[in-house]
C-alpha cells in the first residue's frame, strides 16, 4: 500500500543524501576542531579549582589547596587534551548544561 511506496521512498532519498550529509558533518567536525585546538591552547590545566575547603578567597594554587584541607579537581568539561576538548564543545554547542563551563572559564580569565 501507501505506506511501503512511502518508506521506500524515505529510504531511497535517506541513501542518496548520505554523501552531502557526510560532507557536512566533515565541514562541522573541521571547525569543531579548530575551536578545539584554540580551546587547549588557552585553557589547559586551567579550570581545576579548590572545593572542601572554607578558604575559598584565600586559595591560589594546588599547594594552597592542599594546606587548607580542600581537594584540587578538574571538571567533568575541560581543555586539557583534544579529546576533551571536542566533548565540552560538544556540550555547549548542544546548549545542555553549558553555562556552569562558561562561567568556569569566565572566572579563570
Amino acid at each position: 500500500g501507501p505506506y511501503k511506496k512511502n518508506m521506500k521512498l524515505f529510504i531511497k532519498t535517506s541513501i542518496y543524501s548520505m554523501p552531502n550529509l557526510f560532507k557536512i558533518t566533515c565541514i562541522l567536525i573541521g571547525i569543531i576542531a579548530v575551536f578545539a585546538i584554540i580551546g587547549v591552547m588557552n585553557f589547559k590545566n586551567a579550570l581545576f579549582s579548590c572545593i572542601n575547603t572554607s578558604q575559598v578567597n584565600k586559595i591560589i594554587n594546588k599547594i594552597d589547596c592542599f594546606d587548607n584541607g580542600g581537594d584540587w579537581i578538574n571538571p567533568d568539561f575541560n581543555f586539557d587534551s583534544l579529546k576533551n576538548a571536542f566533548e565540552t564543545l560538544f556540550v555547549v554547542a548542544s546548549t545542555e548544561n553549558w553555562i556552569p563551563i562558561m562561567l568556569k572559564i569566565i572566572i579563570k580569565l
